[in-house]
């Protein structure tokens, strides 16, 4: 199963308790809980986490238009692992390479390759000249970008620019990866390859993973007019720009992009539940639960000496769903739990 949970960041922004439109926390009525407003409670808890879990928790998202809020009934914590994407606006591909001195009559050959095309859509492009003198490394690397600007067309979208005898060939659709093989005359010359990356947290990239998860949501039959009639399909995605204005991807520099401001953080929670009830094999399925909050999202969390204070809500997710392993985590944290309070992931010790 999969399901996509997501934060509407006007409700997250709103002047209101840690889950929006609960009186006091309370999750034993969710029915005030706002659309696009999220919580977390224990089984069996009166009130939302505002930590991790010591035992099987729920999670429930506000619906429009006085629907019952959808919910996660349990999340198993001892097969629970938690992993978070940030918001990246992506990369282009792109090849730096020098012209090697010519031979006249010789011909100097690069193969594009597009990855990730479907059955019968065009993989391949050629781009080649035939150097007309010898040694005209500059004059043949100017051939040569012509011969790439007037192969130039909607499957085939590059951007050459030529200093001296070096050429930057780059893909103008971002996302779009490609290899590059230097075949003929340009065979043993050094390619630098950036390879692309797809845009993280953006409207595209969540539409896209909703349409996975659709499924499991209930929706069919979508295609045509089938979907007019299936309430809360499609559903709403926020439109975010993704800039380029956060920290280093990895840590030290900005070799590997850097994440944006804006956008969606993905959470994905994957565990697997019991089937206790009713069950006719003993196999657990795994579950993956996809939580879209946008990035600049933030609501009052209260703190120690009961005032109330603006945090971002990725934090407030960040403290209750810490990365990796979840009950791993828990135990070095010096927290525990007993089989008799875990609840229903089946009481089974992990191995």
């Amino acid at each position: 199963m999969r399901q996509l949970l997501i934060v509407k960041s006007a409700t997250a922004l709103a002047a209101s308790p840690i889950n929006a439109g609960l009186t006091d926390d309370n999750v034993q009525d969710l029915s005030g809980l706002v659309p696009g407003g999220i919580t977390f409670f224990e089984l069996g808890a009166d009130t939302a986490l505002t930590a991790p879990a010591t035992k099987n928790f729920a999670i429930a998202l506000g619906r429009p238009n006085g629907q019952h809020p959808f919910i996660i009934p349990e999340v198993d914590i001892k097969t629970l692992r938690v992993t978070k994407a940030l918001p990246f606006a992506g990369a282009s591909f792109s090849v730096v390479f020098t012209v090697p001195s010519t031979v006249a009559g010789e011909e100097y050959t690069l193969r594009f390759f597009k990855k990730g095309v479907v059955p019968h859509e065009r993989n391949s492009w050629t781009v080649s000249v035939v150097a007309s003198t010898n040694n005209a490394s500059y004059q043949e690397s100017a051939a040569l970008k012509k011969a790439m600007d007037d192969k130039v067309n909607d499957k085939f979208n590059f951007t050459t620019t030529r200093s001296n005898g070096q050429l930057t060939i780059t893909c103008n659709n971002v996302g779009e990866d490609w290899e590059v093989v230097a075949t003929d005359g340009l065979t043993g010359t050094s390619l630098s390859i950036t390879h692309a990356e797809k845009a993280i947290g953006d409207k595209k990239y969540i539409q896209e993973l909703a349409s996975f998860c659709a499924a499991g949501k209930g929706f069919y039959h979508t295609n045509g007019e089938g979907r007019d009639v299936i309430p809360g399909y499609p559903e709403y995605v926020e439109d975010f720009e993704l800039n380029d204005s956060g920290d280093n991807r990895n840590g030290e520099d900005d070799t590997d992009g850097v994440y944006s401001t804006e956008g969606y953080v993905i959470y994905t929670l994957r565990f697997m539940v019991g089937r206790d009830a009713s069950k006719t094999r003993d196999e657990r399925v795994w579950q993956n639960v996809y939580i879209a909050c946008p990035s600049a999202a933030s609501l009052p969390v209260t703190k120690s000496g009961g005032e109330k204070k603006s945090d971002p809500l990725i934090a407030y997710l960040d403290t209750i769903l810490p990365e990796g392993d979840f009950y791993n985590n828990m135990i070095s944290a010096g927290s525990s739990s007993n089989d008799d309070d875990n609840g229903g992931g089946g009481g089974e010790e992990l191995v």
